[in-house]
């Protein structure tokens, strides 16, 4: 131990080498003659000897010497209340309520007073109550059946589900029946809803009353102007076409006629003109003249007749040429066709 230290120039006291301090500190051994003043006075600068004392043998201290077994037990006092308020505070706040200390058989006493009873027994508020048991404990909504209010008066369906403890919903609809009537309900009767649901009903409503129109004058008009003219005003039109020598598209009669009165929607029946028809001519060369007229004016053609004389017997009467030819040419229905009959000079 003396090789471990050496007198401090500065002043009395014992410079303890570090390395040595840790060693002592390692060991929890305070040795006693580490607490021994040096005297000032010695020459030889060394440690005196410390006078020899008998004693009982000391026995290893586990503290540091300025810190006590007292003070520590205290400072576990104080983290022991701290953890038991922080474990209390944190049961609260779950909900929970800390376990209790179930008392010894020294402590238990034969009978119960009330005022233990008081304390010991404990509430659950509703606040701290658990969730599913809000959910257990919330009432379910009450069920109630649908009346049956169709072919009623909207007021009296009305009046009906309000004492059914149901609200209404209705939208008007064009009908023939009475108006005011209920025509459909949804739900419909007997269904079982919740309480305050609503019930959507369908009640008639009167018809407009139908307006008169005029019809106009579309004869000589192109179809697609009078079509137009017609459905602005509300009519439906319909189209029959028939072969004309008016031009393609042209309104030739129309019924109803012009002036008169119909409603809305009435249909006007017009008849266009689709163009002058074709149809082939027929051959009549060879033919006497009044069976020659006979076939073509059955065709749909007019017929000319003209004379050309001739010199055979066997030619007298008979249509020797027509125009236009016959088999391969085509007329419009009515058109003339000129016939040339022989005659005997």
């Amino acid at each position: 131990m003396a090789a471990d230290r050496e007198r401090s120039p500065a002043d009395d006291t014992i410079v303890v080498d570090a390395d040595a301090w840790a060693a002592n500190e390692q060991e929890e051994i305070w040795p006693v003659d580490d607490h021994y003043l040096v005297e000032p006075d010695s020459e030889t600068g060394g440690v005196p000897v410390p006078p020899t004392v008998e004693s009982a043998p000391s026995v290893p201290r586990r503290f540091p010497p300025d810190v006590g077994p007292g003070l520590l037990l205290a400072i576990a006092g104080v983290l022991g209340a701290v953890l038991i308020g922080v474990l209390l505070v944190a049961a609260r706040n779950d909900g929970s309520e800390p376990a209790s200390v179930t008392p010894s058989a020294a402590d238990e006493t034969p009978a119960t007073t009330g005022a233990d009873l008081q304390t010991r027994t404990t509430s659950t508020s509703p606040e701290t109550a658990p969730t599913d048991q809000n959910a257990i404990a919330k009432p379910k909504a009450s069920m109630v059946e649908v009346p049956s209010v169709v072919g009623l008066t909207a007021s009296s369906a009305v009046a009906d589900l309000r004492d059914a403890g149901l609200v209404t919903k209705i939208r008007l609809v064009t009908s023939s029946k009475r108006p005011g009537i209920v025509l459909r309900q949804s739900p419909t009767d007997a269904a079982r809803v919740e309480k305050g649901a609503a019930v959507r009903l369908e009640v008639s409503r009167a018809r407009p009353v139908a307006t008169k129109i005029e019809v106009p004058s579309v004869v000589g008009d192109t179809v697609a102007d009078a079509r137009q003219q017609l459905q602005g005003l509300g009519l439906s039109v319909q189209i029959t076409k028939v072969a004309s020598d008016q031009p393609l598209g042209t309104v030739l009669r129309q019924s109803p006629q012009a002036g008169a009165e119909v409603g809305e929607e009435e249909r006007v029946t017009l008849t266009v003109s689709a163009g002058q028809q074709k149809i082939d001519v027929p051959d009549v060369t060879g033919l006497d003249e009044d069976s020659a007229r006979e076939q073509l004016e059955a065709a749909g053609f007019q017929v000319e007749a003209t004379d050309e004389p001739t010199s055979d017997p066997t030619q007298d009467g008979l249509v020797v040429r027509q125009s236009p030819a016959g088999t391969t040419t085509t007329l419009a229905e009515g058109g003339f066709v000129t016939i040339v009959v022989a005659r005997l000079g």
